[in-house]
């Protein structure tokens, strides 16, 4: 009898949880929405974050826009090639960038001329290395 009645209470008692376990990664283009914290690039000892969000990205210090920003506006991302390239519209940026769990590379070069690999290699174009995590 004390088993059923336990069998009974706990029928009750314990709620239905749902299923942590994710059923399917969230595609690239979501994930990489948010604030990413800039571990490695300028060396001013400013702490910047990089805000992306659908079609712009911003740099942001204590939650505001940060004023000495150049690289804040309107980008696009294609994720259909290897690596994923980016273009920042108004300033004719154009990188690739490698997202890996929680971590956030981009490799852009300042002249136009889109690098090919993240070692810092574009033959001579100004180029900036940033990495990033959450």
């Amino acid at each position: 009898m004390r088993a059923m009645l336990t069998i009974f209470v706990l029928t009750f008692a314990v709620p239905d949880r749902e299923d942590l376990t994710p059923k399917e990664a969230r595609p690239p283009h979501e994930r990489i929405l948010g604030d990413w914290r800039i571990e490695y690039g300028p060396n001013d000892n400013v702490l910047r974050v990089l805000r992306i969000e659908s079609g712009k990205m911003m740099i942001v210090v204590d939650g505001m826009p940060w004023p000495q920003d150049v690289f804040s506006g309107a980008c696009t991302i294609d994720w259909s090639v290897s690596p994923a390239t980016f273009d920042h519209v108004a300033k004719n940026y154009r990188g690739i960038l490698r997202l890996d769990g929680d971590q956030l590379t981009m490799c852009l070069a300042l002249d136009g001329k889109r690098p090919t690999t993240f070692d810092g290699n574009t033959g001579g174009h100004p180029l900036k290395l940033v990495r990033m995590k959450r």
